[in-house]
């Protein structure tokens, strides 16, 4: 009953200011006399009036609750698989090398922190990948690394960019056809992300493979059967 007798006298204070100004020669200036407006028009304007700031409070409310729910839920998740991963990390990283290895942009890779968890984004933020043969799958994946954000892509492919890559490469045009197809891209997959270094290796030997030493991770997209075994031989051995 208190509130309802507040929200009357806020509503009469409202409309006797409304007729206040409405018979206020000053206020009306030089366009005459403003017709008197009938008192119950006045009420029912002056109680939608704070109908519709009181909804639109509520409706602010409403949405930082949302808000703050929403964030707490993922520093919930993020605090989870932190704690699931710890045991994981004791036993991958026993003197904390791969830890301090590479600093992790939270900002950069909130999400992907999110999704992964900290142990993953950290082996990740120290791999360095070899791709091999950059036609449209290879560039595919290379992308996908470099946007990623693992520490370096190696790019290897000697062949020339031929007519055909145009429909399949995104990254091809036709001033490319002829030059190195890793050559040819390195530059545009470096833009994607300045914090991944990408580089350009010459196609070894047939033989060779101690080569991939250097590397975490080897992806062979365009090679010879029997090279890509001997490739997997040595990774694996």
């Amino acid at each position: 009953e208190a509130e309802e007798g507040s929200g009357r006298r806020r509503s009469t204070s409202a409309v006797r200011c409304l007729q206040e100004r409405a018979s206020d020669p000053i206020a009306t200036g030089e366009r005459g006399p403003v017709e008197e407006v009938p008192f119950d028009r006045l009420v029912d304007a002056a109680s939608l009036s704070l109908m519709a700031i009181k909804r639109s409070r509520e409706e602010k409310y409403e949405r930082e609750s949302n808000e703050h729910e929403l964030n707490t839920f993922h520093k919930k998740r993020i605090g989870a698989l932190e704690v699931n991963q710890a045991g994981d990390q004791k036993r991958n990283d026993p003197d904390g090398t791969m830890a301090t290895a590479m600093a992790i942009d939270e900002d950069l890779h909130s999400r992907q922190l999110a999704v992964y968890g900290r142990d993953t984004m950290r082996k990740m933020a120290s791999a360095h990948v070899l791709v091999s043969g950059l036609r449209g799958l290879g560039v595919e994946i290379a992308k996908n690394l470099v946007l990623a954000g693992v520490r370096a892509v190696t790019l290897m492919d000697d062949s020339p960019v031929e007519a055909a890559d145009l429909s399949s490469q995104f990254y091809f045009k036709d001033s490319d056809i002829g030059e190195p197809r890793a050559r040819s891209c390195a530059a545009k997959l470096q833009e994607l992300n300045p914090a991944v270094k990408v580089s350009v290796a010459p196609s070894p030997s047939a033989e060779e493979c101690t080569f991939l030493s250097a590397y975490n991770v080897v992806v062979c997209t365009d090679c010879p059967l029997d090279r890509a075994k001997a490739y997997d031989s040595f990774c694996h051995a």
